[in-house]
């Protein structure tokens, strides 16, 4: 009896085990069915939609003109194998940003694909702490005519040409500064004006009759707005240079270059805050005929075209003493004149054009055979020359080797134009215009 019940339990059990067995399995082999078709399905919701996803993206990417006009939408798009394909297009008013979502749908699987471009940027304007000088020739010849043609030489009843070169300079400055005045984040650039004959100095706002400065300079230690600076520039100059103009009358006479920018580096060299970019804009209608005292550009020599500027016994003595009682031993050559100064002021042009890492050919005075520059290398020089022949060769050659930027017109007439070139070039080297997508707010 015992035996019976034992047997009958013991199939019982059995059985239900492979019950159980039985279902797993077939659970299993059902899941697995469906697995495949699920696989199956989202290859063939990807594979049987290509060719019109592709389509869409390509015309979406490559910016075809009228592809889209949003918002649109292709809704429940039934394909030959029964994939149900639907694409969403839209742009936000806002950013700019166009968005177009793709999706593809079979009954065990789907794909979405979502595309964005273009948008709304931002330029944010980065201005480089700069200063900038101007070193600006306060000669006599610079009432000569701007240019050869009638628009220019025609004499005024003043007895003027109708257009002068300082006219065209002065023109050429303003512009610069107005269009610096237009340039955002232009209050980190710092200028300065300075003049030069025989010796330097910067241009003031306001002079008495004879020339003495009563105004305040305008250099870049004074916080001068662009307006400010621009009427410093008209009323300081007038038709030429020399006595023409309140600002030329106490640079004494003649043209020396090499002074207008060693008046330049000076300032530099004991004004040079790190992190700060430096420039010089030199320009001038002559050729260097004189020089003063710098010991690092060859000999004791001071060579003033007048011998009355010669000290100790020179007439006007007191005016260049300053210069050269220095306890150096300065002397005037023995007859100082233009052509016994000429070739000293060409070599002090040289020293002055050339940097501190660069030797200068000497003409025939300077005791050093590789005479290195004074000019400081990180500061770039722009030069520009108004010369309608070229009698010494050296002159343009130092120019062209020592210049960041070298400008020769034979005409006065193309000063504007030349300076609109610096100014464009000085902007590009210390303005970084950085780009921002505006991400849309979620």
């Amino acid at each position: 009896m015992r035996t019976g019940i034992a047997t009958l339990l013991t199939v019982f059990l059995v059985s239900v085990i492979a019950v159980f067995m039985i279902t797993a399995w077939q659970a299993r082999l059902l899941l697995s069915v469906h697995r495949n078709r699920t696989d199956s399905d989202f290859i063939a919701a990807s594979y049987n939609a290509q060719s019109e996803v592709n389509d869409t993206v390509a015309k979406f990417l490559g910016g075809y003109p009228n592809a889209f006009t949003y918002p649109f939408s292709v809704v429940n798009k039934v394909l030959p194998d029964g994939t149900i394909l639907n694409i969403t297009g839209e742009k936000d008013t806002t950013t700019g940003i166009e968005t177009i979502t793709i999706s593809t749908k079979r009954e065990y699987a789907s794909s979405r694909i979502v595309i964005s471009k273009g948008g709304e940027t931002s330029e944010e304007v980065q201005v480089k702490d700069s200063q900038i000088l101007f070193a600006l020739d306060c000669t006599g010849s610079m009432g000569a005519a701007a240019c050869s043609d009638p628009s220019c030489s025609e004499i005024q009843p003043d007895t003027w040409p109708k257009i002068t070169r300082m006219d065209k300079m002065k023109e050429a400055v303003d512009a610069f500064l107005e269009k610096l005045g237009e340039t955002p984040g232009n209050e980190k650039v710092k200028v300065g004006i300075s003049l030069y004959n025989l010796i330097g100095n910067w241009l003031y706002t306001q002079y008495q009759p004879d020339g003495t400065p009563i105004g305040n300079p305008i250099n870049p230690d004074n916080t001068w707005t662009i307006e400010e600076m621009r009427l410093a520039v008209k009323n300081g100059f007038g038709r030429s240079g020399g006595q023409e103009s309140p600002a030329c009358k106490n640079v004494l006479s003649w043209t020396n270059v090499g002074g207008g920018l060693d008046f330049m580096h000076k300032y530099f060299n004991t004004n040079n805050p790190p992190g700060i970019k430096q420039i010089e804009i030199i320009i001038t209608d002559g050729i260097p005929n004189e020089r003063t005292p710098n010991p690092k550009c060859g000999q004791y020599i001071f060579c003033p075209v007048e011998g009355a500027f010669c000290c100790p016994s020179g007439t006007k003595c007191n005016m260049t003493k300053p210069l050269s009682d220095d306890g150096q031993g300065w002397t005037c050559p023995q007859g100082s004149g233009e052509n016994t100064c000429e070739k000293h002021g060409m070599e002090y042009l040289a020293c002055n054009l050339a940097d501190t890492n660069t030797a200068w050919i000497p003409l025939t005075f300077t005791q050093s055979p590789n005479p290195k520059g004074v000019r400081d290398p990180e500061v770039d020089l722009y030069s520009v020359t108004v010369l309608d022949k070229v009698p010494f060769p050296y002159v343009v050659n130092s120019f062209q080797d020592f210049s960041t930027k070298y400008y020769n017109s034979n005409e006065a007439k193309n000063l504007p134009e030349i300076l609109n070139d610096i100014f464009n070039t000085i902007m590009t080297s210390i303005l970084t215009i950085e780009i921002k997508r505006v991400v849309p707010t979620p």
